[in-house]
């Protein structure tokens, strides 16, 4: 499942902005505006529904409603051809988006029962997905234009939405709360404000918010400088994705013996140290090729803090609450973070340039690990 719903986001994500540019023909500062639509949509939405989720038991539902839902916003994405159009679009498609992989992430939970630990062994085959399908796409779009993008979007969600629904099928405790889950849901649905009144789950949402902006901060601009400043090519660039998808999987598929070994908290502090080494070895780097070394940090910077977050917060949350927790952990990463990431990023490197950017992001970081260290040492 992690595959096929991966396999989906790699075919348009990255190259959605040059969708938008190409195809649409919009103006650069155009498709900015449409770039920033889905991190903001997606803040919202997948709170919203993951908390609908929790108050009714029902997230494989929402889970196979929202793929179903995002298929048809595709293709009308798709169809638009106007701008007022094409924001419509690419916001709906984003509310039924955001939600799918908080809500995957709690079934994945619920499925794994007492070995939650093992998340990162499911959530490997994500990034292998991501990146396999991301290269196909990307040496076949030149032969079959952008159309493929939409038709590989429809086969790997569909094949997601079979999943589910055959899940649901082998499992049907899937579709239910137990009777004292239940019985807490009466008068009283899940509330984002009464887990956000907790001193351990405020501080996680925060720190996610700021790594989320360090590393979209990385992900949004590093081929812009790269390419501008130091002269890398396609087929570098091409490489260095590579790298970086593979770098998860060794991290992923060991995550079980980092957790019971390290802990959440020690997980986070190796994510935040090799944020800041990262970001300050590419201000470093006199070649483009340098940057290969470095991208193989991405393995610690990304699949060690995600897989130690999913798992945190699953154990953070109150019972009912699960879909909730994985919803602001998504919002505060992808969502705000993404966004804050790419419009502030965007603005420095405009004006002060990228190594500057990334100097500016280290420190964010630098701050993000010690009110970190500091909340959890008071909790």
């Amino acid at each position: 499942m992690y595959c096929t719903i991966f396999g989906a986001f790699g075919v348009y994500e990255p190259f959605l902005s040059v969708f938008l540019a190409t195809v649409k023909g919009f103006a650069l500062p155009q498709v900015g505006f449409l770039v920033a639509i889905p991190p903001l949509v997606g803040f919202m939405s997948s709170t919203t529904w993951t908390t609908f989720a929790d108050a009714h038991s029902s997230h494989l539902t929402c889970l196979f409603g929202a793929g179903i839902a995002s298929i048809f916003c595709m293709i009308l994405l798709w169809l638009s051809s106007s701008f007022i159009q094409t924001a419509l679009m690419l916001a709906l498609f984003s509310f039924f988006r955001a939600p799918l992989t908080p809500l995957l992430d709690t079934t994945s939970m619920r499925v794994l029962r007492s070995d939650t630990k093992s998340y990162g062994r499911l959530r490997m085959f994500g990034g292998l997905g991501f990146g396999l399908f991301a290269f196909v796409v990307g040496n076949l779009v030149d032969w079959f234009d952008f159309r493929l993008m939409i038709f590989c979007y429809i086969f790997c969600m569909s094949i997601f939405v079979y999943l589910v629904s055959v899940l649901g099928k082998i499992d049907k405790s899937l579709y239910k709360s137990d009777s004292k889950l239940q019985e807490r849901r009466i008068g009283k649905r899940p509330s984002i404000l009464s887990l956000l009144q907790r001193r351990d789950v405020l501080l996680f949402v925060v720190t996610e918010f700021f790594l989320g902006i360090s590393h979209h901060t990385i992900t949004n601009f590093l081929f812009l400088y790269l390419a501008g400043t130091l002269g890398a090519t396609k087929t570098l660039m091409g490489v260095m994705i590579a790298m970086s998808i593979m770098s998860e999987v060794p991290v992923f598929y060991f995550s079980p013996q980092l957790i019971s070994r390290l802990g959440y908290d020690k997980m986070i502090i190796i994510a935040h140290g090799a944020v800041i080494i990262r970001l300050l070895a590419y201000t470093l780097i006199g070649t483009a090729t340098l940057a290969l070394g470095i991208q193989l940090l991405h393995g610690l910077t990304f699949a060690c803090m995600w897989a130690a977050a999913v798992v945190h917060a699953n154990a953070l949350a109150p019972p009912g609450q699960e879909a909730t927790l994985q919803g602001l952990l998504t919002a505060s990463f992808t969502g705000l973070g993404s966004a804050t990431g790419s419009i502030l990023g965007g603005i420095i490197f405009q004006n002060l340039g990228p190594i500057l950017l990334y100097r500016m992001a280290a420190a964010v970081v630098v701050l993000s690990l010690g009110l970190f260290v500091w909340g959890r040492r008071k909790n």
